[in-house]
């Protein structure tokens, strides 16, 4: 049984979209007007999806599923993740909720053993490299190392660049696979939570923009917060407008 805590709001979708200034992710705006407008119906059955557990927002055609799993990081840490999925007839809409607030305990335990086990780094009978400098680096490149891995054998990346959505940084990438469909994604760290919103479009249907542009963060009061300058994982946080 899932116990994650969050609901819905019915309420006019936001129309604020593909501004920089407020904090948006930014698209081509033709592209986006000729999506909306040849999808009149799906833009308004569309509504606000609040995950409070996972502290983040996104606009769904659906209530979703939710299924607990794992996820391993980059250095082979497995931490605990969500799987949010929703569908409808334009696409798959899932968002992935990494829980990161135990990583820093586990590269601790990690270092601890690797300097009992390698002993003499300067030869030994086990040498090796320890360092308490991976847990940061391993934050700093989750949004990368999470787009690389959305990378199928044989797929052919058509977009790869920065996001930004609330003020804070992260990764897009569009991706035409191989049957067809196209993927379109984007990658957040924020507040030790990896989030990673990828929708996958059948092949002639239009962007899923409705989907991409709408994710947004939660505070531990469940209130949306927007930032007045840049967020950057492991920097100190910005002051927040809202």
């Amino acid at each position: 049984m899932n116990n994650c805590r969050s609901g819905r709001w019915r309420a006019p979708l936001p129309t604020r979209v593909g501004s920089t200034p407020s904090g948006t992710i930014s698209f081509a705006g033709t592209t986006l007007a000729l999506a909306f407008a040849a999808l009149p119906g799906q833009a308004q059955e569309w509504s606000q999806y609040l995950a409070f557990d996972d502290r983040f927002s996104i606009d769904l055609p659906t209530d979703p599923s939710i299924d607990e799993t794992t996820y391993e990081t980059e250095y082979g840490f497995t931490l605990p993740a969500r799987i949010y999925t929703a569908e409808d007839d334009f696409g798959t809409y899932t968002v992935t909720a990494v829980d990161w607030s135990e990583a820093e305990a586990l590269h601790a335990e990690a270092y601890e053993a690797c300097e009992l086990a390698t002993g003499d780094l300067r030869g030994g009978d086990n040498p090796g490299h320890c360092s308490r400098l991976y847990y940061e680096r391993e934050i700093r490149g989750a949004t990368l190392d999470a787009a690389f891995r959305l990378m199928e054998p044989g797929s052919e990346v058509t977009h790869l660049g920065s996001a930004n959505t609330e003020m804070v940084e992260g990764i897009g990438i569009q991706l035409l696979n191989n049957d067809g469909s196209r993927s379109y994604a984007v990658i957040f760290w924020h507040n030790y939570h990896l989030l990673i919103a990828n929708a996958i479009a059948p092949p002639g249907m239009p962007p899923p923009l409705l989907f991409s542009t709408s994710l947004g963060f939660l505070d531990e009061e469940g209130r949306r917060i927007t930032y007045g300058e840049r967020y950057s994982p492991l920097y100190p946080v910005p002051h927040r407008t809202r």
